[in-house]
């Protein structure tokens, strides 16, 4: 039982360190971007096509990138600080923290999918880390 809880707070710390390290390269503009022809039309191309999002306002696609990028982070930081008073809440329920397992478990897949299909090799990479800290913790749940 106190490793389980040992592994859930060692994967909610993970999850902390790569919300840190993302809302960090939100604000200072990321890793340097590669100097490539093709990359230097993308680029150009994502700040300038806008798109009619309703209400006589206009974004490109650079602007939606910046806005997906913020609420990912959002969702980085709460998800552990949720989960690490939700917790110590249920610690002496072990069915409840089996539950609270599979829903991060889903949460974090689902961010880490997501890292994979954007080629985010960090967030890729970090996140099945700590899906597999959290099947871990499921197995010796049993």
């Amino acid at each position: 039982m106190k490793k389980r809880h040992i592994l859930l707070k060692v994967s909610f710390v993970l999850l902390l360190i790569v919300a840190i390290f993302h809302t960090y390269f939100i604000l200072i503009g990321g890793p340097p971007f590669p100097s490539t022809p093709d990359f230097i039309k993308m680029q150009e191309l994502m700040r300038s096509v806008e798109f009619d999002t309703g209400g006589n306002v206009n974004r490109t696609m650079q602007n939606i990138m910046d806005g997906f990028n913020i609420v990912v982070s959002i969702f980085l930081f709460t998800l552990p600080l949720l989960n690490w008073t939700m917790l110590y809440e249920i610690r002496n329920n072990s069915a409840a923290v089996r539950k609270l397992t599979i829903i991060n478990l889903a949460a974090i897949g689902a961010f880490s999918l997501t890292s994979f299909m954007l080629l985010a090799i960090g967030g890729t990479v970090i996140g099945g880390l700590i899906c597999l800290l959290l099947v871990i913790s499921l197995i010796k749940s049993i």
